[in-house]
C-alpha cells in the first residue's frame, strides 16, 4: 500500500471496527504516511497526502458464529464453525451456528451491503479529490471468512470455491468496481 501512486492512493481506509482490523487500518495508514514523510516526493503525477480517513464500516465486521466460542477448546470452536460453513457450501444458507449467530443469508446481505458502502466511499473520494473513475481508491480492512464470502459475491463461485480461496494475515485483495457497484476486475 505505501508503494502505490497517483490516483490509486487511497484517501480512505474503511474497517470492521473490531480490534484486529482496526490495528491493521491504522498500521496501514501509518505505513502510507511514513513512505510519503521519508520519500518527500511532489510532483510526477505523485499525490502526497499529509492525511488518510480512517472510517468505521460495520457491514465489514467478522462473521458472527455465535456465543459458542467463549471458554470452548479450539477443536469444538473449529468443528462448529466448519459444520456451519459446510452448510452454508452446501446450499443451507439459513443455518446458524450451534448457540446463535449469523446465517449464511444473512452474511452474504451484509457482504452486498458492504459493497454498496465501498462504492459510495469511492465516489464521495472521486467527488472531493479528482477526476473520473480511476481517482477514488479505498482500503477496506476485514477478516479472512467474511473476505471470502465477499469475493464469492464478486465472483460469481459458488460458496463451496470461495472457502478455499488463500486469505492469510494481511493479505491483499485488489477490487476494481464500477461507480454502480458491477465488477471490472480481481
Amino acid at each position: 500500500l505505501s508503494r502505490l501512486k497517483g490516483d490509486l492512493r487511497p484517501a480512505v481506509v474503511a474497517h470492521s471496527g473490531l480490534t484486529r482490523s482496526t490495528q491493521t487500518a491504522v498500521g496501514a495508514i501509518d505505513a502510507m504516511t511514513s513512505n510519503e514523510k521519508a520519500s518527500g516526493r511532489k510532483g510526477d503525477g505523485y499525490q502526497f497526502r499529509r492525511s488518510f480517513r480512517l472510517e468505521r464500516l460495520p457491514s465489514l465486521r467478522s462473521i458472527d458464529f455465535g456465543p459458542y466460542a467463549g471458554g470452548k477448546e479450539a477443536s469444538e470452536v473449529v468443528a462448529t464453525t466448519a459444520r456451519t460453513v459446510g452448510a452454508w457450501t452446501a446450499g443451507y444458507l439459513d443455518v446458524r451456528p450451534d448457540g446463535g449467530g449469523e446465517s449464511g443469508r444473512e452474511v452474504l446481505s451484509r457482504a452486498a451491503l458492504a459493497l454498496r458502502s465501498l462504492t459510495k466511499i469511492v465516489t464521495r473520494a472521486s467527488s472531493a479529490g479528482g477526476s473520473g473513475m480511476d481517482s477514488g481508491s479505498v482500503v477496506a480492512v476485514s477478516h479472512s471468512s467474511y473476505i471470502r464470502m465477499l469475493l464469492a459475491i464478486l465472483l460469481g463461485i459458488p460458496l463451496e470455491v470461495a472457502t478455499t480461496l488463500p486469505q492469510g494475515n494481511a493479505c491483499i485483495n485488489v477490487i476494481d468496481l464500477c461507480r454502480d457497484g458491477s465488477l471490472v476486475d480481481l
